[in-house]
């Protein structure tokens, strides 16, 4: 798990624009708020780093929990930056918000990833290379 100085940072990154900006009313707040945090904890260049390249197939929960412990950022928030990035399509991301995420809003019990960072970074380049991942 992560320090509780890295909780304590996402958590203030997330509410942050909570006092910086005046949304109007017609915004989703929150979800304004979780794209701020998302920008700031985990940018572009790093996110596309990090799910190897700038369009695929599908995306994989063992690999999105990866990603989640090691930046903060929750699996709903990382699917929808690989959406609105155009790495995965609107089908696959309709896909997961109705038949993961949906089923687990919480994402309760996903962060105790079996692989340590390194290792999930190698498995992901290993299924890449085997053609699991396109």
């Amino acid at each position: 798990m992560r320090p509780a100085a890295n909780v304590l940072t996402g958590h203030l990154v997330k509410n942050l624009p909570h006092f910086l900006f005046n949304f109007p009313e017609d915004v989703d707040e929150e979800k304004m708020c979780n794209k701020f945090a998302s920008i700031f904890l985990f940018p572009e260049k790093t996110f596309k780093q990090e799910i190897y390249g700038s369009h695929r197939k599908e995306l994989y929960i063992e690999e999105l929990i990866d990603l989640r412990q090691a930046y903060g950022i929750s699996v709903a928030a990382i699917v929808h930056e690989a959406y609105d990035l155009g790495i995965i399509d609107r089908d696959h991301y309709i896909y997961w918000f109705e038949s993961i995420i949906k089923d687990n809003p919480r994402e309760e019990g996903w962060g105790e990833y079996l692989f340590p960072e390194t290792l999930g970074k190698e498995n992901r380049i290993n299924a890449i290379i085997s053609g699991q991942i396109l």
